[in-house]
């Protein structure tokens, strides 16, 4: 689905909206905005070091014991399982937890602060930095503007469980449907291609959507059945809370008055697809890259400069990091992309051609782009 360009909603339009929020506040707790108590899979004290986030070895799915493999992924058979998540846009209550479970390194604001960063960048008032920043710089700025260091220190000794839910033979290539547990993200699903009849490990993907999508919409519009037929195993997260709506305004909001932003969670996420990939018998764990549609794209840019694990990246889209669309009401519900402290460098974040990892631009939906897309991965993970 195309992200489209910002809309510039109007001030008056805009402080409706907070007053709206007050008001809501005032007369009690709006559902949409809820936050449930802590999942059923969620570490409990005993479990966390106190004001951390970290994690010991025993905290998931009853995994007791030393890490498996170097990814720390614990791979179970579940065929048949249902994922809880009947409506992914709606599926908000790990994200509110994880703002309690990673509170130890939590950056809080109060909303009145919130408001008025959220009214600079809609005024235009937040400075943009023109000239292009060396990549060792942006790196940095990125992981302090994402407040993502905590999730990539120690990301493989952390128990990520994998649960086959199906798989099956169509077309010459292994389809694989997931559910990845960590304790952090709490359970997201994703499907697995793998090429058949390989008599060596095969480089792999990692595919991430845009809004309104899940693994299923890439799988089957944004070519994902192709990459087995082209000697490559393709993995498709689906992302929870992604429909530019009230659900993902309410995460996208709670995330940023705690110091964090969304895209912390949609890379960390993606990460956490790569992790299974690369622990997987038929997957190269040394040859893995990445693309993204549209805002999955924008996850790409940022994944490009601190992930050195993918080889390469390709990406159809950039962006301002300030993303919201209007509610019936005219709200200003914001998208997961608005992250404040990477609005100034985002020109900077959107230009591709001096990363160090091999990166691709190509046009929006691919269009006539897979024949280059695929001799890039096959040329940069080789």
């Amino acid at each position: 689905m195309s992200d489209g360009s910002t809309p510039r909603i109007v001030f008056v339009m805009l402080m409706v909206f907070f007053a709206g929020a007050v008001i809501g506040c005032a007369e009690g707790e709006d559902p949409t905005y809820a936050t449930s108590g802590p999942r059923e899979d969620t570490p409990d004290e005993d479990s966390a070091d106190e004001d951390t986030g970290d994690f010991t070895s025993d905290d998931d799915d009853g995994f007791e014991g030393d890490c498996p493999n170097a990814f720390c992924v614990i791979e179970q058979e579940d065929r048949g399982a249902v994922w809880a998540c009947e409506n992914a846009c709606g599926c908000v209550d790990d994200y509110f937890d994880f703002v309690d479970i990673a509170a130890g390194d939590a950056h809080p604001i109060s909303e009145q602060e919130l408001e008025k960063v959220l009214l600079d960048l809609l005024n235009g008032t937040t400075r943009v930095d023109s000239d292009r920043m060396n990549e060792t710089d942006l790196t940095e700025h990125i992981l302090d503007a994402f407040n993502v260091r905590f999730l990539l220190d120690g990301i493989n000794e952390r128990p990520l469980v994998v649960r086959i839910t199906d798989e099956f033979e169509i077309d010459g290539y292994l389809e694989r449907d997931l559910l990845l547990t960590d304790p952090y993200v709490g359970t997201f699903e994703a499907i697995l291609l793998l090429p058949r009849n390989v008599e060596k490990p095969v480089p792999g993907v990692v595919a991430v959507h845009g809004h309104t999508d899940d693994a299923r919409i890439y799988r089957d519009d944004y070519h994902g059945r192709e990459y087995p037929g082209e000697g490559l195993a393709i993995i498709m997260p689906t992302m929870r809370a992604n429909c530019a709506d009230e659900n993902e305004d309410a995460v996208t909001r709670e995330l940023l008055l705690n110091g964090f932003a969304f895209y912390t969670v949609r890379a960390y996420e993606a990460l956490l697809a790569m992790r299974y990939l690369q622990s997987t018998a038929e997957v190269d764990e040394h040859r893995v890259g990445y693309i993204g549609h549209s805002s999955g794209s924008m996850v790409g840019n940022l994944l490009v400069r601190i992930a050195p694990d993918f080889r390469a990246v390709v990406s159809d889209n950039g962006g301002d990091y300030f993303k919201y669309t209007a509610g019936p009401l005219g709200e200003m519900w914001l998208q997961d992309e608005t992250a404040p402290g990477a609005y100034p460098v985002h020109p900077s974040i959107n230009d591709l051609s001096d990363t160090v990892t091999p990166s691709l631009a190509v046009p929006y939906g691919y269009g006539g782009s897979m024949k280059s897309i695929f001799s890039f991965f096959k040329a940069e993970l080789k």
